[in-house]
């Protein structure tokens, strides 16, 4: 099966060394002795190195020639003996008799990097971090912001991204499906997703014994859930003790960690027989997604697909109803640029994978919002996702 490859250790290592090979074309071009990276995500897509961010700065750095360098406090030096060909700076603790960004500027200063590529000017602030910035560390130094060339380059998927992705959309099928058999009057929301999500993952592990891995704290093999009911007419509501009850539309979601990689699927469901209202809230919201999908393809501007769904939304009186874009692209981020969104400036490239999700919310009715994932292909686009999308497919009896 082609999911076997994905967890292969050459393969994966391969993936990450053409990566920083496209990085160091960039490097070159604006002359740089070396790359510091802070964003976990950006670290993982160069190097594989997941860890668990804290209030403990982290950083890797790709100089121009010679090994990787990961910049890390005591307590992770075991965790990177998993990564060999990477040399350790290591600092005892934050905030420490020096702080962490002291020594990041003394290796950086021995080893004469002076035209520093960033992905940020520091760390930031997480979990309580306070610290200097990088460029007010090494004032001599010229600090280059390389986000917008790594967000580029991270849009387009490689193949074996995509056959990450492909593989969580089959997982996140089956959670999904196990999320509508868990669904049933009386039970309450978040234990609906938690039994589906621990069934699911189950799976996945079973699965893939002995080869899978999570790349962060706090996740799990799969996640899926819902909301309902009057929540439903809030984009993002936040977890409540609810019930399901007759009637409820279910605005759902399910995904899978693969390799850190995660596809969207999500779907409006409802508790016994629709309303006229959800009838006809339910077909605009997905009309409007096969007006987005009919639209995708390589050389088209990301606003039009927006443009053009909500035009057809004012089109049928509900434009106000309307409360966020189109969709976005992901990958090892849930929410990745480029967006399809009125603003977006950007071109769909074949490799490029959004996610299209149209949305009405509609007060004392609810909210319908239809996700899926697709693939942006040389002649086209792909729909990776592949729940039923069908409202007499989707009543919970």
């Amino acid at each position: 099966m082609f999911w076997k490859s994905i967890f292969d250790e050459k393969r994966k290592e391969q993936e990450f060394a053409s990566r920083r090979a496209q990085l160091a074309k960039q490097m070159m071009e604006d002359h740089l002795d070396a790359v510091v990276l802070f964003n976990r995500i950006n670290i993982i897509y160069y190097a594989g190195l997941a860890h668990q961010q804290t209030e403990r700065p982290i950083a890797l750095v790709i100089p121009k020639e010679g090994s990787l360098m990961s910049f890390i406090p005591r307590l992770e030096a075991d965790h990177l003996q998993e990564y060999a060909d990477i040399e350790a700076i290591i600092y005892s603790e934050y905030p420490g008799d020096a702080h962490p960004m002291e020594v990041l500027t003394k290796a950086l200063k021995s080893r004469g990097f002076n035209r520093l590529g960033v992905d940020a000017d520091g760390y930031g602030s997480y979990w309580g971090y306070s610290g200097p910035r990088l460029s007010e560390c090494l004032p001599a130094s010229e600090i280059i912001s390389l986000l917008p060339a790594i967000r580029k380059q991270r849009a387009i998927k490689s193949p074996w991204e995509i056959e990450n992705l492909r593989l969580s959309t089959i997982f996140g099928n089956l959670a999904h499906q196990m999320l509508v058999e868990e669904a049933e009057l009386g039970c309450y929301e978040i234990e609906v997703g938690q039994r589906a999500t621990t069934r699911s993952s189950r799976i996945v592990v079973q699965s893939l014994a002995g080869i899978y891995q999570l790349q962060d704290w706090g996740v799990t093999p799969t996640h899926t859930g819902l909301k309902s009911g009057p929540q439903t007419a809030y984009p993002h509501p936040m977890a409540a003790g609810k019930q399901l009850e007759p009637g409820d539309l279910l605005v759902t979601w399910a995904t899978a960690d693969i390799n850190g990689y995660r596809s969207e699927l999500e779907r409006t469901l409802v508790m016994g027989e629709p309303t006229d209202d959800q009838r006809y809230y339910f077909e605009v919201a997905k009309m409007a997604q096969e007006v987005a999908f009919e639209a995708l393809g390589p050389g088209v501007l990301c606003r039009e697909i927006d443009e053009k769904v909500q035009q057809f939304f004012r089109d049928r009186d509900c434009g106000q109803y309307v409360r966020h874009h189109t969709g976005h692209s992901f990958g090892l981020e849930i929410h990745e640029s480029p967006f399809l969104d009125t603003g977006e400036q950007e071109m769909l490239q074949p490799g490029m994978v959004v996610s299209v999700e149209p949305g009405l919310y509609v007060p004392g009715v609810g909210g319908f919002r239809p996700s899926d994932t697709v693939l942006i292909t040389e002649d086209g686009a792909d729909i990776m996702t592949y729940f039923p999308r069908e409202l007499d497919d989707l009543i919970i009896q």
